[in-house]
């Protein structure tokens, strides 16, 4: 899905350079959101199936947004020397051609999901909440208080 959303938002956003009337700019601005809402939850995906359900995750998620905060800060910059300095459809074209090249970087990127089946396979959220919150591993109820139910 990742591949598809980045080529999806490449097309619409080489498009919107070229657009010259409102009606056009709205249809290839709505094709380049259609590639983003498919790239987007399917890259959290990966980072999640890659940290898996017992790893720190707090380290690699902070990386990952870093990154994405470093593209939305940055590429703005660039794409606006670019529409002064060429136009707004290079600006535009250059968007989509890096959108592109990053297809080509995840093209040879192996499944990040394991297999239902098998030692490799992801727990259930049942039962990583049952290896994480095992009753002989939870303390002994306080004093006074109600027995615990399951």
């Amino acid at each position: 899905m990742i591949i598809v959303g980045l080529l999806v938002a490449a097309g619409g956003t080489v498009w919107l350079g070229f657009t010259d009337t409102v009606l056009l700019f709205l249809t290839a601005s709505a094709i380049a959101g259609i590639g983003s809402g498919l790239l987007t939850p399917a890259q959290q995906a990966t980072v999640a199936d890659v940290i898996g359900s017992k790893g720190r995750g707090g380290p690699v998620l902070a990386a990952f947004q870093m990154a994405a905060d470093i593209g939305a800060v940055i590429g703005p910059i660039v794409a606006g020397i670019l529409a002064d300095q060429l136009s707004y459809a290079a600006a535009f074209a250059m968007t989509g051609v890096l959108a592109a090249l990053a297809a080509l970087v995840w093209l040879p990127a192996p499944e990040t999901l394991p297999g239902r089946t098998g030692k490799g396979r992801h727990p259930t959220p049942e039962e990583a909440l049952a290896t994480e919150v095992s009753p002989a591993a939870s303390p002994p109820p306080a004093p006074g208080s109600p027995p615990r139910s399951r």
